[in-house]
């Protein structure tokens, strides 16, 4: 029997919290949804806990720079896109 598995993709979302205020950046350069407003996400790099990849990103996208005890863990989403399905941990700053 024969099974067509498609590759799921990890990756980790902030949703960074100041003052009742949501940090968003608008998305340029990167192939997919440039133009738009989005949350601080990106890919787990291959070895890289979602933890650790949410603070590199939060750092390259936007110059946060956060600690581990920083970001909380609120939920995972699964994410159906073309031409990859995302698991995406979703994290919020402290």
């Amino acid at each position: 029997m024969s099974h067509n598995r498609k590759q799921t993709r990890i990756a980790s979302v902030l949703i960074g919290t100041k003052e009742n205020k949501i940090l968003l950046q608008k998305r340029i350069n990167t192939g997919y949804a440039d133009g738009h407003w989005s949350l601080v996400a990106g890919h787990v790099d291959e070895g890289e806990s979602a933890s650790k990849a949410m603070i590199r990103e939060a750092y390259e996208e936007c110059g946060l720079i956060l600690a581990p005890e920083e970001i909380s863990h609120i939920g995972v989403v699964h994410h159906f896109s073309k031409p990859h399905d995302y698991i995406g941990r979703i994290a919020s700053t402290l």
